[in-house]
C-alpha cells in the first residue's frame, strides 16, 4: 500500500482519539483531519496509533472499536466520577485480564477447587469479624509484627501469605515492559479482579512502601467481600462509599488492631511523637497510625493532615533521590518482583508440559 495514499477517518473515531491526546500539536492535527482541511497518510496514521498505543486498524473503522472493561466503573477520585481512563490503565487492566484468564483455565484443566474464601464475607459488615476471618485464612496473628524478620518488608510478608492461599499478586509501575509508559499513581493505586479460581490483585509500584502495603490489604478485603475494585483514593480523602469505607476500616484493623493500639497509645505524651513511635512498632506508615488516632478521637484533623502532607513530601524527596542515584538495578530481579510466583510456576509447568507455547509465555510475562 503506498504510504502517500490519503485516508478518510470518521469524525466519530477522531472524537474518540481526541480523548487520549497529550499534546496540542497532535490535537490540532486531529482537528484538521476532522474538519476535512487535510487527510492523513498511512505514515501519519501509524505515527498517531503508536503515540496513543492504539491498534492502527482502529482508525479505519467508521465507529470507535468498543472496549468493554467493567472494572472502569469503579474508578472515582474524591467520590466523583472522573474523565477518560489513560491508555496506560486500560492496557494494564487488559494485560491482567489475560493473565487471570490463562490462570483460571490452567487451574480448571488441572481439576483445582474453587477458593472458598472468595466472597465468603459478602454479607458481613462487622469490621472485627471480617478482619479475624482474613487473619484466620492467611494465618496471621493479631500482633503479626512479631513474625517479621528484622529488616524485611511487611509488604513481602503479606504478599507471601496472600500468594500461599491462591491469590495472584502482580505489581508494576509501567505498562508491560515499556519504561516510557509509567502508571500514574494519582489515577489508581491498585485494582482487583475477582474470580473463584484465580482472584488477582495488581499493585501500582509507583507508590510509597506504606501505600503499597495498605493497597495490598485493601484489595484482599475486596476479595473476601467478593467484589471487584479499582482503588485510587487519596489519604486525605473522606470516603463515603460504604464498601470502600468498610475495606479501609478492615485494612486498618489488620495493620493496627484496635485492642493493641489503644493499649499502647499514651495520652499524656506528645501526639506526633506517639505517631512516629507507633509507626515503627506496628511496621506501617505514620499515615495509618495517624488515621487510627483520628478515628478514635485521639488527635484532630489538622494534625492528621500535617502527618499526611509530611509523609507525601518525604516520599517525593525519596523518589527524586532514587532517580538521581539510580544505577539501573538488576533487570531480572525487577521483572520477577512484578510477577506472581504462583502464576510464574504454573506458566513454567505448562510450557514444559507442552500445553502453552513459548510465544504465549513471553506475551503473558512481557
Amino acid at each position: 500500500m503506498p504510504t502517500s495514499l490519503k485516508f478518510d477517518i470518521s469524525p466519530a473515531v477522531i472524537d474518540w482519539a481526541l480523548r487520549y491526546v497529550k499534546s496540542s500539536e497532535t490535537e490540532q492535527k486531529l482537528l484538521s483531519w476532522k474538519n476535512g482541511n487535510k487527510k492523513p497518510t498511512l505514515k501519519q496514521i501509524e505515527k498517531i496509533s503508536r503515540e496513543f498505543h492504539l491498534p492502527f486498524a482502529d482508525f479505519l473503522f467508521s465507529e470507535p472499536f468498543p472496549e468493554d472493561i467493567p472494572l472502569l466503573e469503579y474508578r472515582t477520585i474524591k467520590n466523583l466520577e472522573i474523565g477518560e481512563p489513560s491508555r496506560e490503565l486500560v492496557d494494564t487492566i487488559q494485560n491482567m485480564v489475560s493473565v487471570q484468564d490463562w490462570m483460571r483455565e490452567y487451574l480448571v484443566n488441572n481439576f483445582a477447587d474453587k477458593l472458598s474464601f472468595v466472597g465468603c464475607m459478602r454479607n458481613e459488615k462487622n469490621i472485627i469479624d471480617i478482619a479475624n476471618k482474613i487473619r484466620e485464612i492467611l494465618k496471621i496473628k493479631l500482633n503479626w509484627q512479631k513474625d517479621i524478620i528484622e529488616n524485611s518488608a511487611p509488604f513481602n510478608f503479606f504478599r507471601e501469605r496472600i500468594k500461599f492461599v491462591g491469590i495472584i499478586v502482580m505489581m508494576s509501575g509501567i505498562v508491560g515492559n515499556n519504561t516510557h509508559r509509567a502508571l500514574d499513581n494519582s489515577e489508581f493505586r491498585a485494582f482487583t479482579l475477582i474470580d473463584d479460581y484465580a482472584p488477582l490483585i495488581f499493585i501500582n509500584s509507583n507508590d510509597s512502601e506504606g501505600g503499597k502495603l495498605f493497597s495490598l490489604l485493601h484489595e484482599t478485603v475486596h476479595i473476601f467481600l467478593g467484589n471487584n475494585s479499582l482503588f485510587n483514593s487519596d489519604d486525605k480523602q473522606n470516603i463515603s462509599e460504604p464498601t470502600e469505607k468498610l475495606c479501609n476500616a478492615v485494612t486498618a484493623e489488620i495493620l493496627v488492631p484496635q485492642a493493641i493500639f489503644m493499649n499502647m497509645w499514651q495520652k499524656d505524651q506528645n501526639a506526633l511523637e506517639q505517631i512516629n513511635k507507633l509507626s515503627k512498632e506496628f511496621k506501617c506508615s505514620t499515615v495509618v497510625i495517624a488515621r487510627r488516632a483520628l478515628d478514635y478521637g485521639l488527635i484532630n484533623a489538622i494534625l492528621y493532615n500535617i502527618v499526611n502532607d509530611t509523609a507525601r513530601t518525604q516520599y517525593i524527596t525519596l523518589k527524586e533521590k532514587q532517580k538521581q542515584n539510580d544505577g539501573g538495578g538488576n533487570y531480572y530481579n525487577t521483572l520477577k518482583s512484578r510477577i506472581s510466583n504462583r502464576f510464574l510456576l504454573a506458566l513454567d509447568n505448562a510450557v514444559w508440559e507442552g500445553k502453552t507455547t513459548y510465544t504465549d509465555a513471553y506475551r503473558l510475562t512481557n
